[in-house]
């Protein structure tokens, strides 16, 4: 019985340490992109399209990337804000979704992720840092 107790502390002991020891990737970057991409989109400059002949709602994702180089979509994390002239066209339900409407003009959506550090010293301290990106949508007809 005796063999069996240790024989368990000597498989789970490593597990445990493994796991405390484990290093955390840090978050490097965010990107905000279309679900589906639209002809006259252009990535580049970080302009998007809003056409309210065609589709009626542009999906919008937004990817960080972390210093490994692992992405992952953090789209219900971050908050998603508007310029004034685009407030109406931004869901407050749907995480990314924009109204495509013939009024719609050129405004920008800002992706905000706000993370806790540890800041180094004595006691348990943190401060926040925020990754943001921003695109600009113009609305056509």
């Amino acid at each position: 019985m005796a063999f069996l107790k240790y024989f368990s502390l000597l498989i789970i002991l490593p597990v445990v340490l493994f796991t405390a020891c484990k290093e955390y990737n840090s978050l490097d970057s965010i990107e905000i992109t279309p679900l589906v991409a639209h002809g006259s989109d252009n990535a580049a400059s970080s302009l998007y399209v809003c056409d309210s002949s065609g589709d009626q709602f542009r999906q919008f994702q937004v990817i960080g990337t972390y210093d490994d180089d692992d992405t992952e979509d953090l789209s219900s994390e971050v908050t998603w804000t508007a310029d004034s002239t685009g407030d109406e066209y931004l869901s407050e339900n749907v995480p990314g979704l924009v109204s495509c409407t013939s009024n719609i003009g050129l405004f920008g959506i800002k992706a905000t992720y706000t993370f806790e550090n540890e800041v180094s010293g004595e006691g348990e301290e943190t401060n926040s840092s925020e990754l943001t990106d921003t695109i600009i949508m113009q609305g056509i007809n």
